[in-house]
């Protein structure tokens, strides 16, 4: 699991986060992802190491539930230290989803059934292959190390209310938090690595359009040189899912 998340945007973000290069390249800032040519140095895009990949509904039910109540039995089933940072990670991740006052934006699936279900009720889909589109980002081949891109192509992929997001959480599980992209606009962006000829990524990139709720001490800031409710856009892991619905 990862001594970090990417997504807590209300909190300052950590010394050792500032200093991972990993979370620091996935920052862009919107002038430039909307350059054609635009030169950008990741690190990686591969999946994230939070957690391995979905539970069934009835392993997280029978198993591990997925409730603070329960901390202590999936903390000794997945043999984690409760005075770790992996711990103390799992229980910010149970936080926001127990607590719908502060992250009421948010809907947490832990299982494939719950997200399938989450994007079901908020759609309604007729015919799913039909009515939504689903995205994730494609590497090929895997990311090996630091390499510069060239941002070749840049699309809308979706906005508002008919787009939902879901982020890998800091979880041993394949736990998702789920929203709706209101206040932002996520974009296909394809990218030519300048090092290497044959890798080419497929890549995802959401923009916050409205920071203005968020940690001023939030890494973002920083690395792009911009303050709190400018617009703050990041490249997606490849284990993150958008969900689009077609009009």
């Amino acid at each position: 699991m990862a001594l970090y998340s990417w997504y807590d945007y209300e909190f300052e973000t950590t010394g050792a986060q500032r200093k991972n290069k990993i979370f620091t390249s996935m920052f862009i800032r919107q002038e430039d992802l909307l350059k054609p040519g635009t030169i950008h140095q990741l690190q990686y895009l591969g999946p994230s190491d939070l957690g391995p990949s979905f539970m069934s509904r009835n392993e997280v039910q029978t198993k591990v539930p997925f409730n603070s109540q329960h901390f202590s039995q999936i903390l000794a089933a997945f043999s984690i230290d409760p005075n770790s940072k992996e711990a103390q990670m799992m229980k910010s991740t149970l936080t926001r989803c127990e607590d719908p006052l502060r992250f009421s934006q948010h809907f947490c699936a832990p299982s494939m059934e719950d997200m399938v279900d989450y994007v079901s009720s908020e759609f309604n889909p007729l015919v799913a292959s039909k009515d939504l589109q689903v995205l994730s980002v494609i590497v090929t081949p895997p990311m090996e190390g630091s390499n510069r891109y060239r941002i070749n192509k840049v699309k809308i992929a979706g906005e508002g209310k008919d787009t939902i997001s879901c982020h890998k959480a800091a979880f041993p599980y394949g736990a998702f938090m789920c929203h709706h992209l209101v206040g932002g606009t996520a974009y296909h962006v394809q990218l030519q690595s300048l090092d290497n000829d044959n890798l080419k990524v497929d890549a995802l990139v959401g923009c916050h359009h409205d920071t203005s709720d968020w940690s001023p001490l939030y890494g973002a800031f920083e690395v792009l040189a911009l303050k709190p409710g400018q617009t703050v856009c990041h490249f997606l892991l490849a284990d993150n899912v958008i969900f689009i619905k077609n009009n």
